[in-house]
């Protein structure tokens, strides 16, 4: 069983960008995958990103992540949302008590996205 989450990330690429109101960003929920639109403007880079848990070596974890705005191209057809990949996954190595705590608050929220 494959684990993904979403949680609060800083995307460097966001950083350099105004993320204007009602543009679209990909989430993965309980239920899979969404398509929300931004309800204000973000600045500073730090937005949603999708977490996949890829290898477990000791006492740490590899994990990909993509960033929920600048790694998915969103389209709308029909009334229905679509997206695709546009980057591959980023690699990075955290300790199992830091992805536990971001698992804790990722489980704690109240599952609605404020962007």
């Amino acid at each position: 069983m494959e684990t993904i989450i979403c949680g609060v990330g800083f995307c460097p690429d966001c950083a350099k960008i105004e993320i204007k109101t009602n543009t679209p960003f990909v989430v993965h929920g309980s239920r899979g995958w969404h398509v929300y639109l931004a309800e204000h403007t973000i600045y500073g880079g730090f937005v949603p990103h999708v977490y996949s848990v890829n290898k477990i070596i000791g006492e740490n974890i590899i994990i990909l992540k993509r960033c929920s705005f600048c790694a998915y191209e969103c389209y709308f057809e029909n009334g229905k949302a679509y997206f695709r990949s546009v980057k591959d996954w980023e690699r990075t190595v955290m300790t199992l008590s830091d992805w536990n705590a971001l698992v804790k608050i990722h489980h704690d929220h109240d599952k609605q996205w404020y962007v």
